[in-house]
């Protein structure tokens, strides 16, 4: 049994999406996500997990969950709930203070609960959202894995505690009373909802906080052929967030003034953003200077995929497939 340490009279409410199943009736990439949030160091009779549900996409999930994990509580969607509205709903049905969200196909570590609640809760001026760090727990010396955290999840893959302007709806904690007096937008992409929520709580003088003790575990897709699809979907979603919102997201002027130019704009920004990552980041993601050239050139690769996909979004084209799970870098 893990060791137990009082979250205080803090409560914490994990919330589970269940959009990021795929495959219906195979539940162990949420059972492994339970598992690891059934295992806190955090004492479990100060935190609740809730797993939220479509019934029409997963109709025997809520029997599952009723049979192996009888100490979570299910929270039935409407048929056809998105991604970000799933959330939302789980914040309305949470009974704690402190909103955790963790995706079902992401293993937080046992840190996670006690490290978040102190980021929230200590100090004087505690930050009002905080996000985890991120890492790789299959092949995760490989140059693609890494070029995949830093694509994917940013400065999120880094091991030092900072402030941060981004927030990552698949590894994060709010306070509740700000989920429920500010939800997510619910766009049908998956690529911008908690940017959004990131500008907001910027404008009105919040603060987020990366905690790297609130590391998530998650899976890369191996192969080329995924991470370019990936990069296709990112760039399709980047642009007609910065077209379309009404939100003052970053870069949101720029690349409405560049008009049919924003496209190709992005191969540089986008070369120049994650190479710097890569090199702020090359202790924390352990790059020898060979691994650092591999993963750099990865990282350009991933530029003209991203380039691509706000192509297909210029020229009035439906978004590409989507990956196989939803978390996108900010």
């Amino acid at each position: 049994m893990p060791q137990t340490h009082a979250i205080q009279s803090i409560d914490l409410s994990f919330v589970v999406e269940t959009l990021n199943l795929r495959v219906a009736h195979d539940y162990t990439p949420l059972d492994t996500a339970l598992s690891a949030l059934s295992h806190q160091t955090a004492d479990r009779a100060r935190y609740e997990i809730l797993v939220v549900v479509d019934p029409a996409k997963e109709p025997g999930l809520r029997a599952h969950l009723g049979r192996d994990w009888p100490g979570v509580r299910v929270v039935e969607v409407e048929p056809g709930t998105h991604y970000y509205a799933m959330k939302n709903a789980g914040a309305r049905a949470a009974c704690g203070r402190l909103v955790g969200y963790v995706d079902a196909d992401c293993s937080p570590v046992s840190t996670w609960a006690d490290s978040i609640v102190e980021a929230l809760t200590s100090g004087q001026s505690p930050p009002a959202i905080a996000v985890g760090s991120y890492d790789t727990p299959r092949s995760g010396e490989s140059w693609i894995a890494k070029a995949f955290l830093i694509t994917i999840f940013g400065r999120h893959a880094g091991r030092t505690r900072c402030a941060t302007s981004s927030f990552a709806a698949s590894n994060s904690a709010v306070l509740r009373e700000r989920m429920l007096s500010d939800p997510f937008n619910d766009h049908p992409y998956f690529h911008g909802p908690d940017v959004e929520f990131a500008s907001r709580a910027l404008a009105r003088g919040d603060r987020i906080e990366l905690v790297p003790g609130a590391t998530s575990l998650h899976d890369h897709e191996p192969g080329f052929a995924a991470q370019h699809g990936r990069g296709l979907y990112w760039g399709y979603c980047f642009l007609r967030l910065r077209r379309e919102s009404d939100v003052r997201v970053p870069y949101g002027a720029l690349f409405r003034r560049l008009g049919k130019l924003a496209p190709l704009a992005l191969i540089p920004a986008k070369t120049f953003i994650d190479l710097r990552r890569a090199f702020q980041l090359r202790r924390d993601l352990a790059l020898n200077p060979i691994a650092l050239a591999g993963v750099s050139g990865l990282l350009i690769l991933n530029a003209f995929s991203v380039s691509l996909g706000a192509m297909r979004y210029e020229a009035g084209l439906p978004p590409p497939r989507q990956p196989q799970d939803h978390n996108f870098a900010r």
